[in-house]
């Protein structure tokens, strides 16, 4: 999809008009509409698949080579969700491209066309509360990505993202009779009746992040 939408803007770049090119294409609607419809079902794989390592090894090989993302394992979550931001930019730019097209325009009855298929795709997987819950399972997911060494998903239906920050916490333990106090920097994450607290001593991507999760 990323590939096609780059060949759209390319086309269109050049053209006086483009209606008649998203015509031509709008057909890729229906692509759009397949993603979106499963796109719950590709965060849950992507959350199973999490806990491999060799699958984290295998995605961060194929961020080094794509320049469109960070290289950082946790883009890929947003880069999943950039479909669903794209249709809400097209459904707007149409809107806003039938504001200055009059109705003896010769594209017009095209862009009457193209806006439907995309005005009901946007009103019938999109807007509102779904776009809602896509973005907050999204945000799940990147949490999800950035912690190693998690046998719980963080990804579940009924948690969402509420406040995350890093903080110093002190500790202490004995060794040899003797007490020590410690300190150690963590990044406390805050969902609904649960918070995840997890080291950051270790960079994002190394084994010794260590999670513990805690229920309020």
């Amino acid at each position: 999809m990323f590939s096609f939408h780059l060949q759209i803007l390319r086309i269109i770049r050049d053209k006086l008009s483009v209606i008649s090119t998203l015509y031509q294409y709008c057909g890729f609607i229906k692509m759009y509409t397949t993603y979106i419809s499963h796109y719950n079902n590709i965060l849950l794989i992507i959350s199973k698949w999490s806990k491999s390592s060799e699958f984290r090894s295998f995605i961060l090989l194929r961020l080094q080579n794509a320049q469109y993302l960070d290289n950082k394992l946790s883009s890929l979550s947003w880069y999943l969700y950039r479909p669903i931001e794209r249709i809400k930019q097209y459904y707007c730019f149409l809107n806003d491209l039938l504001l200055v097209t009059r109705k003896y325009d010769n594209n017009y009855i095209k862009l009457i066309k193209c806006l439907n298929l995309i005005k009901n795709l946007y009103y019938n997987k999109i807007r509102g509360i779904r776009d809602i819950n896509f973005q907050s399972k999204t945000r799940l997911i990147e949490i999800q990505l950035k912690i190693f060494g998690n046998p719980t998903p963080i990804l579940h239906n009924k948690r969402y993202f509420i406040y995350n920050r890093i903080c110093e916490i002190k500790y202490s333990f004995k060794l040899c009779r003797n007490s020590s106090v410690t300190k150690g920097t963590y990044i406390l994450y805050i969902y609904p009746y649960t918070l995840s607290l997890y080291s950051i001593l270790a960079p994002y991507n190394s084994d010794a992040g260590k999670l513990a999760n805690v229920l309020i």
